[in-house]
């Protein structure tokens, strides 16, 4: 659905999606003796999605030296694995995916029926008094009196619930200012930095001290029983990212060449100028849910000159 409203000054855009991807491949269990293996890969995975997507463009201010310019968008996307084999078992613990760091050969999160994509799979960690996570202590989710792989939960999600964009673009005579940015809402990452330098036992191996992480000396685990697979590394990475600021000016007549203005731009931009988050890690926008990154990303400063002849 497109709008539009006072001769256009402000234009909407409105989506709503329904979307149902079948044929997916997976490993499929089949009866004994049927084959030589007791799996067959095949077409037989579902997946659904469906959201909503608005888009606003607003002409705030439009005169002869002045013009201002918004606009925004916000999206919303839920998405669930419907299918994964030709008969539904509560045995079935879907597929393994997303390998990390520091545990070699395993994985944190699942593709399972009813379940977002890449679900992290991790244990319920317990807490002492002070909030403090007690190393290899979890939680016995099914009350059988041990703790086992039984006992692993979906906890979060990578995708976010909500994505937002912002844009603006403001004229003054001869001035212009740009800015952009964009938010996610409801985004979880799994911070493997932080799981990888939080054991106590490894602090000193390899004289390795200088890199570790300050977390550890908060919240120290003594015990590496299933310390990656602790829902402790889980974190909400919800974030506001003010990715360009561009301010700029014109000197329209700078001389005259072949009968004609030629003119110049003066322009300085600012690239990644700052993140609003409450993620501990590096960075919060991680594509896959599983951050390992060590390296910032830097924040660019450009200066321009553009001649117009």
């Amino acid at each position: 659905m497109d709008l539009g409203f006072w001769n256009d000054r402000l234009t909407a855009n409105l989506d709503v999606y329904y979307r149902k991807t079948t044929d997916l491949l997976n490993k499929t269990p089949i009866p004994a003796g049927a084959n030589l293996r007791n799996e067959l890969v095949a077409n037989i995975g579902t997946l659904e999605n469906k959201g909503v997507e608005l888009d606003l463009t607003y002409i705030a201010l439009q005169k002869q030296d002045l013009f201002w310019q918004i606009g925004f968008n916000v999206a919303y996307n839920k998405n669930m694995v419907t299918k994964l084999t030709a008969y539904d078992s509560a045995e079935y613990k879907g597929v393994a995916t997303g390998g990390i760091s520091g545990a070699v050969g395993n994985t944190i999160q699942r593709f399972m029926v009813g379940e977002p994509v890449q679900t992290f799979y991790v244990y319920q960690q317990v807490y002492d008094v002070q909030g403090h996570p007690i190393a290899g202590l979890f939680v016995d989710r099914n009350g059988d009196g041990k703790v086992n792989e039984d006992d692993m939960y979906c906890y979060k999600k990578p995708a976010p619930d909500f994505t937002f964009g912002f844009s603006t673009n403001f004229n003054w005579k001869n001035w212009t200012l740009a800015a952009s940015a964009h938010a996610n809402l409801g985004n979880y990452v799994y911070n493997n930095n932080l799981s990888q330098f939080s054991y106590m036992g490894d602090l000193w191996t390899n004289n390795f001290t200088a890199n570790r992480i300050s977390n550890v000396l908060q919240d120290p685990f003594y015990n590496s029983d299933n310390l990656y697979f602790s829902d402790y590394f889980i974190e909400n990475a919800s974030f506001f990212k003010l990715d360009n600021v561009t301010l700029g000016y014109t000197i329209p007549k700078l001389f005259r060449l072949a009968d004609r203005n030629a003119s110049l731009n003066l322009f300085l931009t600012v690239q990644n100028v700052v993140t609003l988050t409450r993620y501990t890690g590096v960075d919060p926008e991680v594509f896959g849910g599983i951050d390992s990154n060590i390296y910032p990303r830097p924040r660019n400063y450009v200066m321009g000159l553009k001649f117009n002849f």
